[in-house]
């Protein structure tokens, strides 16, 4: 696609040194810059963007999206979520008391998953992934580094999702298909009925 104007080729022209092989180089060079321009443009655009800042952020409501049939070392199979979407909202830490180790947190209000399904308008938006879960239908019936299908496993246990008010280290991230993610990361753990 051309962007700018196109130069003309010349057939006939002779001023000493400046000839039509030295215009015609010089019309050539040009126009490949002008075809290259919009690419050029897009590749400059993307490197000068400003990388968003991670902030702090509570979870809340974590709702299972990948759920996997797993067989324990006794050959039962059972039904076990291995990874989970969540809500959040962004907070501020007001005060932090070196003597009893209290932290205050308030929500700062401006912005929540909410807030992006409200601004996008698609019901599947602005949740929050846990990069530690993401591997995990690949790795079961390892989930976070347990193997659910050892005998020492005990059975009635499964992996959980990270509890609500959890406070995580947040991040934007634009996904190759243009959608905004966001992504924090914390191990999860493994628990169930004591025996």
């Amino acid at each position: 696609m051309t962007t700018g104007p196109r130069l003309p080729v010349l057939s006939r022209m002779r001023f000493g040194r400046i000839d039509e092989a030295y215009m015609n180089t010089l019309a050539a060079s040009s126009n490949t810059f002008n075809d290259m321009q919009q690419s050029l443009s897009r590749v400059i655009a993307a490197q000068a963007r400003p990388r968003p800042r991670p902030f702090l952020a509570r979870l809340s409501s974590p709702t299972p999206i990948v759920t996997e049939d797993i067989t324990r070392h006794d050959n039962s199979v059972t039904a076990t979520d291995i990874v989970w979407r969540y809500d959040w909202a962004a907070v501020d830490i007001e005060s932090f008391a070196d003597d009893e180790f209290a932290i205050e947190i308030s929500e700062m209000g401006f912005l929540s998953s909410s807030d992006v399904r409200d601004m996008t308008g698609d019901d599947d938006d602005g949740y929050a992934l846990n990069v530690a879960e993401l591997s995990n239908p690949d790795t079961q019936p390892v989930v976070f580094g347990v193997n659910m299908a050892g005998s020492s496993y005990p059975l009635g246990y499964a992996p959980l999702s990270i509890p609500d008010e959890s406070i995580v280290w947040m991040h934007r991230y634009a996904a190759n298909d243009a959608r905004v993610i966001y992504l924090f990361d914390r191990l999860g753990v493994h628990d169930g009925p004591c025996a």
